[in-house]
């Protein structure tokens, strides 16, 4: 585990695809499959899609504030005994003082991810633009991003390797 600060936000990997952000008043969790041993709760959980290392089953329940939000793929809502709200490549959410947008995640030479599977989300918390790109290729739509921070998968197998990440 360990933590940057940008701006005022803290951002903290927990490890695999899991971070926690925490502003001057929201705490969001994306892709909960880590979480620490007495994790504060959650004001927003947001998770990239269905695979059990992303969308955790047991985690996210025990993470989400009571009056919080999950914000997931229809594949990963469908798995979870707690209410989610499904989104989709182009949907905009905003949930206290945090915009999310919903950007596209897919493999363009791999059949792991295809496009509409998974997701990543651009969120902004304290006026800081944070890019999780989910479980993703180096796909064209990158090019349009505008973030301060960008989270990215470097795997190579299920994901871009590190010449695609620093690309």
């Amino acid at each position: 585990m360990s933590s940057m600060e940008y701006d005022g936000v803290e951002i903290t990997w927990l490890g695999h695809a899991s971070f926690r952000i925490k502003g001057t008043s929201t705490i969001m969790y994306i892709d909960p499959y880590v979480i620490d041993e007495h994790p504060p709760k959650g004001d927003v959980v947001l998770v990239t899609h269905e695979h059990y290392d992303h969308c955790s089953m047991e985690n996210i329940p025990i993470l989400l504030k009571k009056g919080g939000v999950v914000i997931t793929t229809k594949g990963c809502a469908d798995t979870l005994d707690i209410e989610a709200r499904v989104v989709r490549e182009g949907d905009e959410v905003t949930i206290n003082d945090v915009t999310v947008e919903v950007v596209p995640a897919y493999n363009i030479s791999k059949p792991f991810h295809p496009r509409g599977f998974g997701v990543g989300f651009i969120v902004e918390i304290d006026g800081v633009r944070i890019y999780h790109a989910g479980d993703t290729d180096l796909i064209p739509e990158m090019k349009d991003v505008v973030t301060d921070v960008a989270l990215l998968p470097i795997g190579g197998t299920y994901t871009m390797g590190p010449e695609d990440a620093v690309e």
